[in-house]
């Protein structure tokens, strides 16, 4: 009987032996490097990244631990250029053109063009109840999810209503070339592609890195790609236009590179991308090896 029992035990080993061997052969390649960190003041420090948007040589970081926005401009690497503090905790960053988003908790979308603008305030439709805390942006609109009405709408600049679509889920973040909508689904680990103006679409199942689900907290549209970020694997996952996982970067630590909680994303103009990592607060910068 002891003989019988050692021989299970061994057994079993050896099987989660092969079944780590077989989930670590399965990994999506390494396509994505990282290449710098952002570098701030002791004034500017990042605490609590939520968001980023970024554009060119610029980027934005809402940090929520002192409810403010940190500016930041690219030199030999991206160095903070001053702060500003918001009247509300800030909960989501978005840009297009010249245009930056900016969603609060306490329900304002506001809008500024230059770091040395003050934010204005979007006049949000009177007839529906929107508390904004999900964004994407595109060609002067800005995508919102509506979740009280399990919605999302497209608004203009002056807070029109240019186009509602429904949602079936509750979505942590939007990307959108214009007419397709991605929407990020944690809860089930998923990433959804809605078809124009339809609540209709199809589901990609976003790979776990075991023993953890994936969750899908962020989305960012770059180098005809859809860039994933996954909180719980602490990476960033690549995906092509049929929702195949074709790469990766990123993993889970403290070490340079390395995520603890990626919470957002951004692409920059020439395909690198910011991750906003919440656990290590810091945000990174990462490069396709194609480029």
């Amino acid at each position: 009987m002891r003989f019988s029992s050692s021989c299970l035990f061994l057994g079993w080993i050896a099987l989660l032996f092969l079944s780590t061997l077989a989930g670590l052969a399965q990994e999506a390649p390494s396509v994505l490097v990282w290449e710098s960190a952002f570098e701030s003041s002791e004034n500017d420090e990042i605490r609590w990244p939520v968001a980023v948007a970024a554009s060119g040589a610029e980027a934005v970081v809402a940090d929520a631990f002192k409810s403010r926005l940190i500016f930041f401009q690219e030199e030999d690497v991206f160095r903070s250029q001053g702060n500003l503090r918001l009247q509300s905790t800030p909960v989501a960053l978005a840009h297009d053109g010249d245009l930056w988003w900016l969603a609060l908790r306490n329900g304002d979308l506001l809008t500024f063009r230059q770091f040395s603008d003050e934010p204005e305030k979007v006049a949000l439709p009177t007839q529906v109840a929107l508390r904004p805390t999900v964004l994407a942006a595109w060609n002067g609109n800005v995508f919102v999810v509506d979740g009280d009405e399990k919605r999302v709408l497209r608004l203009s600049a002056s807070g029109d209503i240019d186009r509602e679509q429904g949602i079936t889920d509750h979505v942590q973040a939007l990307a959108t070339d214009g007419s397709t909508l991605f929407a990020a689904l944690p809860v089930t680990g998923q990433v959804r592609k809605y078809l124009p103006s339809s609540s209709e679409g199809t589901n990609w199942r976003i790979p776990g890195r075991k023993p953890r689900q994936a969750w899908p907290a962020a989305l960012t549209l770059a180098n005809e790609n859809l860039y994933v970020a996954d909180r719980q694997g602490g990476r960033v996952l690549v995906l092509d236009t049929s929702g195949r996982v074709i790469g990766q970067g990123g993993r889970r630590g403290w070490d340079r590179g390395e995520l603890l909680q990626p919470s957002a994303i951004a692409a920059f103009g020439d395909g690198r991308l910011a991750v906003a990592d919440l656990g290590n607060s810091r945000v990174l910068v990462f490069r396709h090896l194609q480029q």
